[in-house]
C-alpha cells in the first residue's frame, strides 16, 4: 500500500504524461529484483497504468540478476524478458 501511496506517484504521472521508455532499478520489491519482477514490470506498469511504451534495464541489471541467485545468464536473460 505504501508503494501505491507514496513511491508510485510520481512513475505513475510520468506514464500517464505519456513517457515512451521507463528503466528498471538495481533494488528488489519483496525480494524479486525488479529486473525480473513480474508483478513490477507487467502487472503495475503495463495492466494497471497501460504503459505501452519501451522498457530498459540499467547497464549490467540483468547480468546482475545470478548474484541474486536466480540463475545462470540464459535463465536470468529469460526472467527478464519474461517479467516484461
Amino acid at each position: 500500500q505504501r508503494m501505491f501511496n507514496e513511491y508510485f506517484l510520481p512513475y505513475q504521472a510520468a506514464v500517464e504524461a505519456g513517457v515512451g521508455s521507463v528503466m528498471t532499478s538495481f533494488n528488489d520489491v519483496d525480494g524479486i529484483p525488479a529486473s525480473a519482477n513480474r508483478w513490477l514490470m507487467t502487472e503495475v506498469l503495463r495492466e494497471r497504468w497501460g504503459f505501452e511504451g519501451f522498457v530498459v534495464t540499467d547497464y549490467t541489471a540483468i547480468n546482475e540478476l545470478t548474484d541474486h541467485g536466480l540463475g545462470d545468464l540464459q535463465q536470468v536473460s529469460a526472467l527478464a524478458m519474461n517479467a516484461g
